[in-house]
């Protein structure tokens, strides 16, 4: 129940923290969750979860940009590798790769 609690807080304030990033916030949070990303493909959980945080808010505050898309989705995947119940793990890589697709699509199309 409180896991649940949280997790409707933090979708709630995400959005919010996401609009308020400048540009140069932004390259820098970038910075960071690539800086996770590479930590948590070398097995370090905790990077996994920052980096899917940070890739989570930029995604959300710049849906348009198909590069973090294909970051969160494969911070999804990375998450999946950590996960312990086999349709968890599942359910992690459908979402992880449909976002990258996602994104790739929506790159072709521009």
């Amino acid at each position: 129940m409180k896991s649940l609690i949280c997790g409707l807080a933090a979708s709630l304030l995400l959005p919010t923290l996401a609009a308020a990033l400048s540009p140069e916030e932004t390259a820098a949070e970038f910075m960071r969750a690539r800086e996770a990303s590479s930590l948590a493909r070398n097995g370090d959980a905790d990077a996994t979860k920052r980096a899917f945080e940070q890739f989570a808010r930029l995604t959300e505050a710049h849906p348009q940009q198909p590069l973090y898309r294909v970051y969160y989705g494969s911070a999804y995947c990375l998450k999946a590798r950590d996960a312990w119940f086999p349709f968890t793990k599942l359910s992690h890589v459908d979402t992880g790769t449909d976002l990258i697709g996602k994104a790739l699509a929506a790159e072709l199309l521009e």
